[in-house]
């Protein structure tokens, strides 16, 4: 299953079980000017056995669900990351994501996640 969560800054905590191959979008709607995209993204995480699978702009307006309903991420301005992985805690960990606009400046975003779950170590 595929959770789409939004992260538009350090302020919002994601969760994503550590079993689970997850999708999140970062909306940069807000954060850059009118007129200005996205060409490239990139993203990385110290934190432990969490794999970054993919990070890609948005090519075409998507809409997502968002609380109770939905929300559209708008082409060439908001980023979908597929995370795996990661090791059940309750402390936060934190997945940078880091875009080049189409002025040449960068932006960059710390997501906050917690990655929860049944210990793999668990005996049962």
């Amino acid at each position: 299953m595929t959770i789409y969560e939004d992260c538009f800054s350090s302020e919002n905590v994601i969760c994503k079980h550590w079993r689970s191959t997850s999708a999140f979008y970062v909306d940069f709607n807000n954060r850059i000017p009118t007129l200005i995209t996205i060409d490239s993204v990139t993203a990385d995480t110290t934190a432990e056995d969490l794999v970054i699978e993919s990070v890609e702009v948005i090519i075409e307006d998507t809409d997502v669900r968002s609380g109770c309903g939905t929300k559209t991420l708008f082409e060439q301005r908001a980023i979908k990351i597929v995370l795996s992985g990661g090791v059940p805690s309750e402390d936060e960990v934190t997945v940078t994501v880091n875009v080049l606009l189409s002025d040449s400046q960068e932006e960059s975003v710390d997501c906050r996640l917690i990655i929860g779950g049944a210990d793999s170590g668990a005996s049962s």
